[in-house]
């Protein structure tokens, strides 16, 4: 199943040692130095790819003033016909591309069995995967590996950027980035019906403009059918998967409390697992409820050394094939909403049953949505209450 996985890095400056302050990596001061954790990630971003050629991931950088999509980046939109009409080619001839690629595949595969074993073999030893040739799927492989430099450079502009007066505490805005990465989420599946829907309608013109005898088409429509399942089987087996991948280290902002569970009720609704990876001693209570809602991942660690493995063993899986896995889940999550006006975690409180904030302490004015309560309905539930 190949999976598109974007993942959300909380960047703030007061979180993470950074190489200029020459602060070593160890479990004293309980920091972590951002270049020893990007070596790790970079492997586990390369095992995600090795695992599929067609998997894809996207990086968003997040931090107290403002969230970035640096990788990749973001193309620019073409002002033009040409430059549509030259797109539109280029997924054409891809799509071919690929048909052709199946079509002799089985030809291969019907004629020398044997031989087309020892290519398969050949084509799993050096990251072929086992469709197409294997030089073409080498290229692709470093296509797709070759962007550390890329993502170390744009950090590295991300960090400059950034004003000293715009880190206020060591918070971010996981409410921002949360639906960022949903919308970005919504444009690539958009993008990928329109390329499946351009394919299907080239197709079903070749198949009218084909004029044949009637003989010729009785043998062909066989043919014809069975191409088309092919087709539409490697339509399916290309479909994406998303899933979105937080690492935080900040601690939750109360006042982000409505924004937060609005991205992930929509999340859940979409079938969008959100995994979670705290990296720090506090737990956070936003990312608990996400993935417990939305059946993801969430470990919590301050060991340095233990980041890697816990990539590779807990997030680098699909959401389908975690059903064969037993991971691990939290057993403690924390419910509890926070007060909209003084922002402070709630056990008991009340809720306004229009917008459906919620306070520590009674007001007869909901201060958000302003809608007055009727006081002789609430004085009787208080007296019955009482009872």
């Amino acid at each position: 199943m190949t999976t598109l996985l974007c993942v959300v890095l909380d960047i703030n400056q007061e979180n993470w040692d950074l190489p200029k302050t020459n602060n070593s990596m160890n479990e004293e001061n309980g920091s972590l130095e951002l270049g020893k954790f990007l070596d790790k990630f970079f492997v586990f971003l390369k095992t995600f790819l090795l695992l599929d050629p067609q998997n894809e991931f996207s990086l968003f950088l997040n931090s107290s003033s403002r969230v970035e999509l640096i990788y990749p980046k973001p193309q620019q939109k073409s002002t033009g016909k040409k430059s549509k009409i030259n797109e539109m080619k280029k997924e054409r001839t891809m799509l071919k591309e690929l048909y052709l690629k199946r079509i002799s595949q089985q030809k291969h595969r019907k004629k020398n069995q044997l031989q087309n074993k020892q290519k398969e073999q050949i084509q799993m030893d050096f990251g072929g995967g086992g469709g197409g040739s294997g030089e073409d799927e080498i290229l692709r492989m470093k296509e797709k590996s070759s962007f550390e430099k890329e993502i170390k450079t744009s950090i590295s502009d991300f960090l400059t950027n950034l004003k000293p007066n715009s880190v206020e505490g060591k918070t971010t805005s996981l409410s921002e980035s949360l639906s960022r990465v949903l919308c970005y989420i919504n444009s690539v599946l958009k993008k990928k019906e329109r390329q499946r829907i351009s394919q299907q309608q080239s197709s079903n013109k070749k198949n009218t403009t084909n004029t044949m005898s009637l003989n010729q088409k009785k043998i062909l429509s066989t043919e014809e059918r069975v191409r088309q399942l092919e087709l539409s089987q490697m339509l399916a087996d290309s479909a994406l998967r998303p899933r979105i991948m937080v690492v935080q280290l900040s601690k939750d902002v109360p006042s982000q409390y409505v924004p937060v569970m609005n991205c992930i009720f929509a999340s859940q609704k979409i079938q969008i697992p959100i995994d979670a990876l705290v990296l720090s001693k506090v737990d956070s209570m936003f990312l608990q409820q996400a993935s417990h809602i939305t059946e993801g991942v969430y470990y919590k660690t301050t060991r340095q050394t233990e980041i890697l493995q816990i990539l590779l063993t807990n997030f680098i899986v699909d959401h389908w094939s975690r059903r064969f896995l037993k991971l691990p889940k939290p057993s403690n999550i924390d419910y509890r909403a926070t007060c909209f006006d003084n922002q402070k975690v709630v056990e008991l409180g009340y809720v306004c049953s229009v917008c459906l904030s919620i306070f520590s302490k009674y007001s007869v004015l909901c201060p958000n949505c302003h809608t007055r309560f009727p006081i002789k309905k609430i004085d009787k539930i208080k007296f019955n209450s009482k009872k």
